[in-house]
């Protein structure tokens, strides 16, 4: 982190991008299908030619007696183009349907098979290192992160990458070895490379819930998860139902870009968050306290598979999911303009009242630019994320007598 200390006057045009990530012009989201994703009841893949998977607790190739789903890296048939609707069932997983409304947006969709699949990052090595991906999909994991595996996926998000958490209710271990969901992803939160025990501002609760809320948050800065603008997204989100999943807890004050999407119909402010978004480093995750929503209801014939993607509350299981995985791979950003004169603190020096968060998000801009003969006078402390910038204007002035901290 480099530090800008008090008394530290700007009277320059200064612009700070340190670190920008471009996606590639073809879009590419990896599910992962290592982490026992289709293990018992689960067929959390967007595409297996075979089923001859148990998971016992890992993976395990048998000639027979079992039928769990062993997705390729490359669903069959060839994904169809862009703007090309396809029925669901012309892949064979309980993910297919997402999948398939991903192509249709042009997103390239592989798999990370269960058997030979590693999660690394910048491991020239493995042809699917997650530094060639855009965003990573881990639908309900029943394995533990290992270590190097944690790091990997916070090098990920903190270098631009997008991750898509998804978790089920408390008790609901399908590979029988000590560890469901919840617990896997609150390991991975609090036990890390980073030294942060909750980086993303995000906390599982060990909850089980079955609901329908309408309890949509009423001031969302990730907006395009509910009201998308035209071409922004997939479709408005009204409800979500729950059937045994389970909440979150958000943390704002460890990580300021934490936002709740969806609350169960009791919660509020930080408490009882169904669906939550945030930023760590460069990149976003997303998570959802549910399984259910992501099921379209086909796949392994030997599981109970239930019709949640688009068949509950329809459509907005379908509209949320695909608005929040736009959201993770698209780079938006959010630019605040200080067009006044005095402190930084004071909301009518900043255009339509647009006071920078404490923290600002990879990404975002701020823009000082005070009036004619005017300063901007930087009171308090501010920090700013790996990724975004801060320009100020020609001949405009910023005082700093309090702290500018650049990650």
């Amino acid at each position: 982190m480099h530090s800008i200390y008090p008394g530290t006057r700007l009277l320059y045009l200064l612009t700070l991008l340190l670190f920008t990530f471009t996606a590639p012009a073809q879009v590419k989201i990896l599910f992962d299908a290592t982490k026992a994703e289709s293990a018992s009841n689960a067929d959390w893949v967007i595409d297996a030619d075979l089923h001859n998977l148990d998971w016992s607790p890992g993976p395990l190739v048998c000639s027979g007696g079992c039928h769990q789903s062993n997705a390729q890296r490359i669903p069959t048939p060839a994904r169809p183009a862009a703007g090309i609707l396809t029925a669901e069932n012309y892949w064979d997983g309980g993910l297919s349907f997402w999948a398939l409304d991903c192509a249709y947006k042009g997103f390239v969709v592989e798999t990370l098979p269960a058997i030979t699949g590693k999660i690394t990052y910048n491991d020239a090595g493995n042809q699917q290192d997650l530094s060639k991906y855009n965003a990573f999909v881990v639908c309900e994991p029943n394995i533990k992160f290992t270590d190097q595996e944690k790091t990997a996926l916070l090098d990920f998000v903190n270098n631009g990458g997008g991750l898509f958490m998804v978790s089920d209710h408390n008790i609901s271990d399908r590979n029988s070895d000590g560890y469901d969901s919840p617990h896997i992803w609150n390991d991975f939160f609090e036990t890390n490379s980073t030294g942060s025990t909750n980086p993303f501002g995000i906390m599982f609760d060990l909850a089980n819930i079955s609901e329908t809320s309408t309890n949509i948050a009423t001031t969302v800065k990730s907006d395009t998860l509910l009201r998308p603008s035209a071409g922004a997204g997939w479709g408005n989100v009204a409800k979500v139902k729950w059937s045994n999943g389970t909440t979150i807890t958000v943390n704002p004050l460890v990580n300021s870009s934490v936002v709740p999407i969806v609350y169960q119909s009791t919660g509020g402010g930080n408490n009882k968050v169904m669906v939550a978004t945030a930023r760590y480093g460069v990149g976003k995750v997303v998570a959802f306290g549910d399984s259910s929503p992501f099921d379209d209801g086909t796949g392994d014939t030997g599981d109970n598979l239930f019709a949640g993607y688009n068949g509950d509350v329809t459509p907005n299981h379908r509209n949320l999911i695909m608005n929040a995985t736009i959201w993770l791979v698209t780079n938006y950003s959010t630019i605040y303009t200080f067009n006044g004169n005095g402190s930084w603190g004071v909301a009518s020096n900043w255009l339509n009242n647009k006071i920078p968060p404490p923290t600002l998000p990879g990404s975002d801009q701020i823009i000082i630019d005070p009036v004619a003969n005017g300063e901007c006078v930087l009171t308090v402390q501010q920090n700013i994320a790996k990724g975004g910038k801060l320009t100020v204007a020609a001949g405009k002035n910023l005082r700093i007598p309090g702290s500018l901290n650049i990650q």
